[in-house]
């Protein structure tokens, strides 16, 4: 019996250091994300015909990042869309969307295509209960409250 637990407790002991260095190499590796809502506004050379949008970022942790931060290479840090030669024109230019069409096709896109996906599993003869998906708005009022 006192065999037996010298070998759990080494084996325990392996387990053990054997985290604490996995755990060490993740703190040198960790990709820093803004959790809760991100206020999303106009170009500081735009002029806003709606009001700013709350964004829950946090909610959106289910999709691929690169759905949205399509440039990204995965390693570097995540820059806004509104960084130098990404969407930060304000009219659409050399088949780069402005920032307001780039946002507005990708979100708006993404919440109807979801919406289309929840009718189809809806229709499905293949389950009585379908597990839908949360959508998003996708009209003006719902991402862009009235003043």
């Amino acid at each position: 019996m006192r065999r037996f637990q010298v070998v759990a407790i080494s084996v325990l002991a392996v387990v053990a250091v054997g985290i604490g260095w996995v755990a060490a190499g993740e703190s040198e590796d960790t990709l820093c994300i803004p959790m809760g809502t991100i206020t999303l506004e106009a170009l500081s050379d735009m002029e806003a015909q709606r009001s700013e949008v709350e964004f829950p970022h946090s909610v959106h942790f289910d999709y691929n990042c690169k759905a949205c931060h399509h440039t990204w290479d995965g390693e570097s840090p995540v820059l806004s869309c509104s960084t130098s030669d990404c969407h930060d024109q304000t009219e659409t230019d050399n088949d780069i969307p402005s920032f307001k069409s780039a946002y507005h096709t990708a979100c708006i896109g993404c919440h109807k295509k979801i919406k289309v996906d929840n009718k189809e599993k809806e229709k499905s003869l293949m389950t009585s209960q379908p597990e839908l998906q949360r959508t998003g708005p996708t009209g003006c009022n719902g991402c862009h409250p009235k003043e």
